[in-house]
């Protein structure tokens, strides 16, 4: 078992923030990991996602949501074949920070058998992806904050 945790600070509230992840039409029009998503921001529905890691060709998959707290905390969890192979908890945490903007807290937690195999060529990508998905999303979500602001 191993964790990928990414942050980072974004100028606006969580519920703009919020706001862009969940509106899962545009989410492939602004960044290159996440291509597409598809399905309902609902605990236990299915997703269909593709995503494509740094240097790595795109990875279609079908989570299932685990967690939808609104403006705090979006959670799914896949595998590939079965669970005990290989499977991972992708995670968005939103926090309001002092000055009413968000600390995001962005991950994921692997586990299963060839998680300690895959982990050293895993690692560096998935922190490259993650740091590039964090830095589109800050600034997708201020020009957002923007545009409502004017």
């Amino acid at each position: 078992m191993f964790d990928v945790v990414t942050q980072i600070e974004i100028d606006a509230p969580p519920e703009t923030a919020w706001s862009v992840l969940t509106d899962f039409a545009a989410v492939p029009t602004w960044n290159d990991f996440i291509r597409q998503i598809r399905g309902e921001v609902r605990e236990g529905a299915w997703l269909e996602v593709t995503a494509r890691l740094k240097g790595a060709p795109p990875m279609n998959f079908r989570p299932k949501v685990r967690v939808v707290r609104p403006s705090q905390e979006f959670r799914w969890r896949g595998h590939l074949v079965v669970p005990t192979l290989f499977s991972g908890e992708h995670y968005f945490l939103f926090e309001r920070n002092g000055s009413g903007g968000t600390l995001l807290t962005h991950g994921e937690h692997f586990e299963g058998l060839l998680a300690r195999l895959l982990r050293p060529r895993l690692v560096p990508r998935v922190e490259a992806s993650f740091d590039a998905f964090n830095r589109d999303f800050k600034a997708r979500v201020e020009s957002a904050q923007r545009a409502g602001a004017t």
